[in-house]
């Protein structure tokens, strides 16, 4: 197996350091493994008027040790309307959000029951907008690679929404760079540096 090959777990909103890492290396996406609490496997982050805006799936109840592919949504509080209200609001002025809002109100008008199909249909839409391809593994992702500090990394400043008010927010979901840099996000993936090889295969099973 090739060294630069990573199973990253399939998140929702991931960071923009997620699809970096993906962008600069043979990754394939997996749901193969343990679920883990506040990861980015249900919930991510937008830029908002007030700040940063966290924006979580709402789960079903389960076993503490529950694998990821068992994990259920609870769709009784209308979560879907609620956060593409929340990206349409804070992204809607922002240069390319109508260039590719239809693709994403489509996954927020379609019923999902479990984590990973909404998971899936997420990632599909994204690599297609950047053109990358969506490979799949049945082999399972480590879960090191689900705590949300492995992804943290200084990321070169591009022009958001409410940068005036706020400054340069790091740590954002990919949709913050594609609604803000539209077609030029694979220019600017390409210029962040992967992460250190050692780093990574620590991570791998």
């Amino acid at each position: 197996m090739d060294a630069n090959q990573i199973k990253v777990p399939l998140f929702y909103l991931a960071p923009i350091s997620y699809y970096g890492l993906i962008f600069n290396n043979i990754a394939h996406f997996s749901n193969a493994g343990m679920f883990m609490r506040k990861s980015y496997l249900h919930r991510g982050f937008i830029s908002s008027s007030s700040g940063t805006q966290e924006l979580i799936i709402p789960l079903c109840k389960h076993k503490e040790d529950s694998y990821f592919e068992d994990i259920r949504i609870s769709n009784y509080n209308k979560w879907q309307k609620n956060h593409w209200r929340s990206i349409k609001t804070n992204y809607n002025s922002s240069p390319y959000f109508q260039f590719y809002q239809d693709d994403f109100e489509r996954i927020y008008k379609t019923d999902y029951h479990f984590l990973t199909d909404i998971n899936r249909s997420m990632n599909q839409v994204i690599c297609t907008c950047l053109s990358m391809s969506f490979q799949t593994s049945e082999n399972p992702f480590n879960t090191g690679l689900l705590t949300r500090d492995f992804w943290k990394m200084e990321l070169p400043e591009y022009h958001q929404v409410f940068e005036k008010e706020h400054g340069f927010i790091s740590g954002l979901s990919i949709l913050d760079l594609l609604f803000n840099l539209g077609p030029e996000s694979r220019i600017y993936l390409q210029k962040i540096s992967p992460l250190p090889q050692n780093r990574i295969t620590t991570f791998e099973p």
